[in-house]
């Protein structure tokens, strides 16, 4: 699993979003999400989300625990 510094270095220059979370420690469920936008305008934000398909299988690819930062291309 990359970091949240590695996956910036790699992806340095590319269109990104960060997506801020918690995780629930007793049952292990997403329970606040907060989507940052990067180069795209706010508004824009849940047309992104659908577009992207935000699921609980993305949110797993760069999930540490209790929470963190995941990087989606």
């Amino acid at each position: 699993m990359l970091t949240f510094e590695e996956m910036r270095q790699r992806y340095d220059g590319e269109w990104v979003l960060l997506v801020d979370y918690e995780i629930d420690a007793g049952t292990n469920a997403l329970i606040r999400d907060r989507v940052i936008a990067h180069d795209y305008e706010v508004q824009k934000i849940e047309e992104v989300d659908r577009e992207l398909g935000l699921t609980n299988a993305a949110y797993e690819c760069f999930r540490e625990p209790g929470g963190g930062t995941i990087l989606l291309l």
